[in-house]
Formats: C-alpha cells, sequence, structure tokens
C-alpha cells in the first residue's frame, strides 16, 4: 500500500511539473511575439516556417540547419572538403532529424513535428529527473525543487525550440534511469542513439561504467558479460563515422568540419577567461554561465554521485576545447546542477530569489532569442 501511495504522489506530482513546464512555455511565447511586435523595426524577424509567428519564434539559427537535413537528408558530395571552412550538414548528428522526418511522415509539417519531438523529450526530462533525484534518496522535496530550477533555468526556453537540447537530456536520463535499474542492455542502447544525436553522447560511456563498477561493488570479480553492452554506446559515433566516410571520404568530417564554425582546438581555460575580456556581451555571457556550472560542480564532488559529477565535466570541458560558442546550450543540458542548485537552497527566501532571478533572465534571453539576435546560440 505504502508504495501503491508513493507511486500516485509522485504521479501528482510529476503531473504538476508539467503543467508548470507548459504554463511557463505560455508566458515565454507570449513575451517572444510581444517583443516581436515591438522590435521588429530594429531586427526583422526571419521566419523558417510558413507557420504564425507564436510558433516560427522556436526556431533559430542550427534549426535551419535541422530542418533542412529532415528535408533533403544529407548528400553525397565528392568535391567535399572538410578543410576549406565551408558550413555544410556533416557537422550535424542525424537522430533529432530522422526523427523530425519519421513523425512528419504523420503531422506533414517538418517545423511542427520538430517541436513536438522537442517538447516530449523536455516532458520526458521533467518526469526521469525527478524520478532519478527520488530514488537517490535526496527525497521528493529536493526532486521537486531541482526539476522546478531546470524549468526555470535562465537558457531552458531552448528546450522546447527546434534544437536537439531537450532530446540530448531526455537520453541523457533515460541511460542513468537504467543504469540504476542494471538494466544495461537498455543503457547501451540508449547510449547508441544519444552518440547519434550530439558529438560529446558517446562521452556518456564512463559515467555508466562508473554505474556499472558501483553497482558491482567495484570488484572485479562481479563483472559479468552484460558490460559488454555499454560497448554499444560508441558504436553510435563509429556508424556515423561511417557514414561520413561514404559521403566525404573522411571518417571524422563531422569533426574537422568544425573550422567552419571557426571553431579550433586550444586549451578551455583560454577560451573561458577569454570571455571576460571580451568587448561584446555575448562571449562573456557564455563565460559566466560556463564558470557558474564549474564551480558548482567543484564545491559538489562529494556531494553528489560521482557519475554526475563525470558527466557535468566532460559536458564543459570537451566543447570548451573548441570555443565559447554554443556554451550557454551546453550547460542547460548537465541535468546535475540543478540538483546541486537546490541542496544549496534549501532555504524557502534562498530557492524563492533564485527562481526570480533565474525567470527574470529567461525572459530577457528570450527577447533576444526570438528575434535571432546572436546573445543566446
Amino acid at each position: 500500500m505504502i508504495y501503491i501511495r508513493n507511486t500516485i504522489n509522485n504521479n501528482i506530482v510529476i503531473i504538476k511539473l508539467i503543467l508548470i513546464f507548459i504554463t511557463s512555455r505560455i508566458f515565454l511565447t507570449f513575451i517572444g511575439v510581444v517583443s516581436n511586435y515591438y522590435l521588429k523595426s530594429i531586427h526583422e524577424f526571419k521566419k523558417l516556417t510558413d507557420n504564425s509567428n507564436f510558433i516560427a519564434l522556436w526556431g533559430q539559427w542550427d534549426s535551419a540547419w535541422y530542418l533542412k537535413i529532415a528535408q533533403n537528408w544529407y548528400k553525397f558530395d565528392p568535391s567535399f572538403n572538410p578543410y576549406a571552412n565551408h558550413q555544410d550538414n556533416y557537422a550535424f548528428f542525424p537522430f533529432y532529424p530522422l526523427l523530425i522526418k519519421l513523425v512528419n511522415l504523420i503531422i506533414n509539417d517538418y517545423f511542427i513535428s520538430g517541436l513536438l519531438i522537442s517538447n516530449f523529450s523536455a516532458i520526458v526530462s521533467l518526469a526521469l529527473l525527478y524520478k532519478i533525484i527520488v530514488n537517490e534518496n535526496y527525497g521528493n522535496n529536493i526532486a521537486y525543487s531541482s526539476v522546478k530550477l531546470l524549468i526555470y533555468f535562465p537558457t531552458s526556453f531552448l528546450l522546447s525550440a527546434l534544437l536537439t537540447e531537450s532530446l540530448y537530456l531526455s537520453i541523457t536520463l533515460l541511460c542513468f534511469y537504467y543504469a540504476k535499474k542494471q538494466k544495461w542492455f537498455l543503457v547501451g542502447i540508449f547510449g547508441l542513439l544519444l552518440a547519434l544525436t550530439r558529438n560529446i553522447g558517446v562521452f556518456i560511456i564512463f559515467p555508466m561504467l562508473f554505474e556499472y563498477l558501483r553497482s558491482k561493488d567495484y570488484k572485479i570479480i562481479n563483472i559479468s558479460y552484460n558490460v559488454i553492452f555499454l560497448l554499444f554506446i560508441p558504436v553510435g559515433t563509429i556508424l556515423w563515422g561511417l557514414y561520413n566516410y561514404y559521403l566525404t571520404r573522411d571518417f571524422l568530417a563531422f569533426v574537422h568540419i568544425q573550422s567552419a564554425w571557426a571553431r579550433s582546438f586550444a586549451n578551455p581555460l583560454n577560451y573561458l577567461f577569454y570571455g571576460f575580456f571580451a568587448k561584446d556581451p555575448y562571449h562573456f555571457i557564455l563565460s559566466s554561465a560556463t564558470l557558474f556550472s564549474v564551480i558548482l560542480l567543484i564545491i559538489s564532488i562529494r556531494k553528489i554521485n560521482f557519475s554526475y559529477i563525470l558527466l557535468g565535466f566532460y559536458s564543459i570541458f570537451i566543447p570548451l576545447c573548441t570555443g565559447l560558442d554554443s556554451m550557454a546550450r551546453y550547460t542547460l543540458v548537465i541535468f546535475p546542477i540543478y540538483l546541486i542548485l537546490s541542496l544549496y537552497s534549501r532555504k524557502p527566501f534562498v530557492e524563492n530569489n533564485l527562481k526570480m532571478v533565474f525567470l527574470l533572465l529567461q525572459g530577457f534571453f528570450m527577447v533576444f532569442w526570438s528575434h535571432g539576435f546572436p546573445l543566446i546560440i
């Protein structure tokens, strides 16, 4: 009876969180539409779809790439030169546009298909994050607060955009969810899909390996055949590399083409501190968001599961090795950040003020996003 009662209570809380999420999207859409009306003379809104403006504003920047891939897929180009600083769609991984293509068979609208996938994935993420934190014995209050902080986070509106953020987050959480249940075959399958969603997805193998060893009490003698399922994860990247080779005769074309976006490998700390001295607000915001996330992870190394720390550090420092661009998006999907924030803001006064600051910043960033300004991309 206690189990049934707890299950019902948890489901009620999850439904409440979903309603908060939907309400926040209504307000964010309102902000985008109103600001679009008043700021149109400053920066003309570029629509990626024939749908109304309140739908169209959810697609900016990389959304165009995913739409084109879903519509036309990847084309063989024998003259392709990944070192020629020419942007092409090989830089974008295939799972999200593939899902758009499949859903479009039913919806018959690529743009709306992408938004449905993103928002469904976001809702799945809310439910999974709540369940994972509850199962980690942090308690229902911490779990509830963590999910609300995810919804209110300054760049959380990107979870509803035509981008991979929410899909990536949901699959990451699925990996952790099934790792806790020791269902390693499913961990391997979802890890493979994660590797086909984003370039750093393959690195989920490290926190999953830690979770596996933890489930075996860190004793080699306890390791069984099912550890092999974790090797499904790099298969996703290998398959993508093979497809890149078929298209371009370059197995690592998806890596080499990053130079077309002015990305080059360097010391991540140099990129991080560069933003604080740059003259534009864009890089300052990205550096601030990144440093904020790093500090949270460092001060919480002994406070949360080490596999969460692993996830956080590689999710920050691997993309940071190629520059600051999009770091506000990359830090958004590091779900341990919301658990950490919740643990450090248990007092209602602290939590309420933190949420208020987050909501104000999210509305502010939504204005820039809905106009295509390069402040949050």
